[in-house]
């Protein structure tokens, strides 16, 4: 895609919202505004509908360290890394989500971790969430900026400073903090500082090279360089596989959508033609080939028991004697399951009293299931959605479904 949206989150809700539509195509900036807080990020979800999404985060919120970590495996280098740093953290280890980077050119170091409390990562997957926004990548602000050997870069964004010292060195501080942070490196005259907005070291003694840049918008010089950035937080846990972005898996999602549709075909098809009596040889060959195709596990089929073998599928599925009924309503849901097939049915229950479709299925995010709601009540069902639950990487809720 040409077009993304990149978006800045702050630490707290009532925090501003910087955001900025980039053109890597064009190199140029198509939109940019700043939201008030997160209650106004639903004006950025038309946008990010048919945009990809990278999300930038206070780096102030994260806990950057290299590590030499002595292990035999990657596995168990990740274990001990987080207790080697316990002392420094302001949370409990158990309170903290852990995200690993990459560098390659550290010949002292072997771990590269990013610490953050695992509460401030649900709040800006839920404050996303709300706004019906998806990304899969979250970066620390700050490890965005350009990074060059023995080069600082500094960058000013809503009352805040951004400063990447090195590779995995980054943060972001409140203006009055950056003198003192800057201390070592403007009295450094083997230092470089690169400096991405205006300020004014007058007052302050500097011997290492000041650089300014040309100044642009702090957002599109993220955009620029956010690639650069030694990693991304959604990992683990909070690891988000979009089905678009994995070609087999949208095929195997697609392939089990398109068989569950045939097998409701294939039941209707059957019913409808014992219905009318038709004992025709040809018909009763053609509807046990079906039911085979449908059922291959099925042993002992003949035209004279497909009707009670069908009758028992439909009690396994709760329809009993409302059979009717429930292909009926089947029927009218098969076109919600045909535009979403990102979602994938695991158990169909039918209430014949009530008539009503109990659904459990799974997708590999909460998208998918709103889809696949707007998609029943265009089609004028009572859609009801149920508990929603992450299991590993994938997340399994349950739903009503009324005609």
């Amino acid at each position: 895609m040409v077009e993304t949206l990149y978006i800045r989150l702050g630490s707290q809700d009532y925090d501003p919202i910087s955001w900025l539509i980039y053109s890597a195509r064009e190199q140029e900036i198509i939109a940019s505004g700043t939201l008030p807080n997160t209650q106004a990020l639903t004006e950025l979800t038309t946008k990010a509908s048919d945009r990809k999404v990278i999300v930038f985060v206070n780096a102030s919120d994260v806990s950057l360290h290299a590590l030499n970590v002595p292990a035999k495996s990657q596995r168990m280098m990740r274990q001990a890394a987080p207790y080697m740093i316990e002392e420094e953290l302001a949370q409990e280890v158990e309170d903290m989500f852990f995200a690993y980077g990459e560098v390659t050119d550290d010949s002292e170091n072997n771990c590269y971790l990013a610490g953050v409390e695992r509460a401030q990562m649900l709040n800006w997957q839920t404050w996303l969430r709300d706004a019906n926004i998806h990304t899969d990548t979250i970066i620390p602000d700050a490890l965005a900026l350009p990074s060059n050997d023995n080069q600082w870069s500094m960058l000013s964004l809503d009352n805040q400073v951004m400063i990447r010292q090195n590779v995995w060195q980054a943060m972001t501080l409140d203006q009055g903090l950056v003198e003192h942070v800057l201390a070592a490196c403007l009295q450094d005259e083997n230092a470089t500082l690169a400096t991405y907005s205006p300020f004014d070291f007058t007052d302050q003694e500097t011997v290492c090279s000041v650089e300014p840049q040309l100044e642009e918008l702090p957002l599109a010089l993220l955009a620029k360089h956010y690639h650069e950035a030694p990693v991304n937080l959604l990992q683990g846990e909070f690891q988000v596989k979009l089905t678009k972005s994995n070609h087999k898996q949208h095929w195997v999602i697609a392939a089990s959508i398109a068989g569950f549709a045939l097998v409701t075909h294939i039941v209707m098809t059957a019913v409808s033609l014992y219905q009318v009596n038709q004992e025709q040889a040809a018909t009763e060959q053609a509807i046990i080939a079906t039911y085979k195709q449908a059922f291959p596990d099925a042993r002992r089929v003949s035209a004279s028991n497909v009707r009670s073998q069908m009758n028992r599928k439909l009690d396994e599925l709760g329809a009993g004697s409302q059979d009717a009924s429930f292909l009926a309503l089947l029927d009218k849901v098969q076109p919600a399951f045909a535009s979403v097939p990102q979602l994938k049915p695991e158990s169909v229950k039918y209430d014949g009293k009530r008539n009503e479709l109990r659904l459990t299925a799974v997708a590999q995010n909460y998208q998918a299931f709103d889809q696949f709601k707007a998609a029943l009540e265009k089609l004028k069902l009572e859609v009801s959605i149920g508990s929603q639950n992450n299991q590993g990487e994938q997340v399994v809720g349950s739903m009503s479904i009324k005609g």
